[in-house]
């Protein structure tokens, strides 16, 4: 078999564990790496504030996607939306990192 791994064709035998075993010690791999990307650049990585959340709110009222029930109930109580996000930080990272640790429990439990 053949892959492109940093820009280089290499060449390797295919694996030798089953589909399971191999899309668990993937994703195992996949998420370590994104551990330590976000612990290394959490403070490179911004905080949603009142104005991002408010920002998102006026472009999903846009958007294609959200349904236009929802878009109408979120006009309607709009102010009540933006009031609630005042004061709101989210931090990301943490979460990021506490769903990566959830999933690395349920892979090792596989």
């Amino acid at each position: 078999m053949r892959r492109i791994h940093r820009g280089d064709v290499i060449t390797f035998d295919p694996p030798k564990e089953d589909v399971l075993t191999l899309c668990r010690n993937i994703s195992k791999e996949v998420l370590a790496n994104l551990r330590v990307f976000l612990t290394r650049e959490r403070d490179n990585i911004p905080i949603p504030n009142a104005e991002d959340f408010k920002k998102s709110l006026a472009e999903s009222l846009e958007s294609s996607f959200v349904p236009a029930y929802a878009k109408a109930m979120t006009r309607a109580n709009r102010p009540q939306i933006e009031a609630s996000m005042e004061g709101v930080t989210i931090d990301v990272v943490g979460r990021a990192l506490d769903a990566i640790a959830s999933v690395e429990s349920d892979l090792a439990s596989v």
